[in-house]
């Protein structure tokens, strides 16, 4: 098994971006991909656990892989507001990696995997966004997916990090803008903007099916990770 679930209880752009009052009180049933867990409602506090060599990436280097754990809900995009999570990363490793995903699989009803994913034309459209470590040291963390990844790293809140232990705490947060999505990472009473997607809720994405989940990733491209990566989530809520 993959991993394992444990339950313990711009001017304009670059204003703060406040988030209405979150409904977590009913939450969905979640489903699992790149997993054999059953599905299960998420509240409280879970861990998620990758095993090495997972990861959700495309580039010409590598190409088009979506092996990582994810935890997911089928949503409406005519509905999505805004989803907000707690990542407590414990790591290791350089790209050690977990946080939030929306994703829009190539082929409608039918849910991304590892296997069904490794092709330009079956790998999903999808927004990453968490915590992830490079250069010996934890950042903000935002891929994006249209034909090819691309990566950007911001810095995470200066409370949010204790190097001398490799622990790294954020709070990450989704927002719907029009047709983009906002993501931002919370600093205190504040909401900083990390990067707007402009293309996420364009054409027949503005009202289509997609999946919004939890995501954790080892892709260890050095080959020296002999464990798996475990991460801690709390504080899920979708608006």
């Amino acid at each position: 098994m993959l991993e394992e679930l444990r339950f313990r209880g711009a001017s304009e752009r670059a204003r703060r971006l406040t988030l209405d009052a979150f409904d977590s009180s009913n939450m969905a049933e979640f489903s699992f991909v790149n997993s054999q867990l059953t599905p299960t409602t998420l509240s409280g506090n879970f861990t998620l656990k990758a095993s090495p060599k997972t990861d959700i990436y495309a580039a010409p280097a590598h190409g088009y892989v979506f092996t990582a754990p994810i935890a997911y809900r089928k949503i409406q995009t005519t509905q999505f507001q805004a989803a907000r999570l707690t990542i407590n990363l414990h790591w290791t490793h350089l790209y050690d990696q977990g946080g939030l995903i929306l994703f829009f699989p190539s082929t409608p009803g039918q849910v991304p995997d590892a296997k069904n994913s490794a092709t330009k034309d079956t790998h999903p459209k999808w927004v990453k966004a968490g915590v992830e470590v490079n250069d010996g040291q934890a950042f903000a963390s935002v891929v994006a997916r249209d034909e090819w990844a691309d990566w950007s790293l911001g810095k995470l809140p200066a409370h949010a990090t204790s190097g001398g232990e490799r622990t790294a705490r954020a709070t990450i947060v989704f927002k719907r803008h029009a047709n983009a999505l906002m993501v931002l990472v919370v600093d205190g009473e504040k909401e900083a903007l990390l990067r707007e997607v402009q293309w996420v809720f364009c054409d027949e994405r503005g009202s289509a099916e997609c999946y919004l989940g939890i995501y954790v990733a080892r892709p260890d491209s050095k080959g020296e990770a002999d464990s798996d990566l475990e991460v801690e989530f709390e504080g899920l809520e979708i608006q």
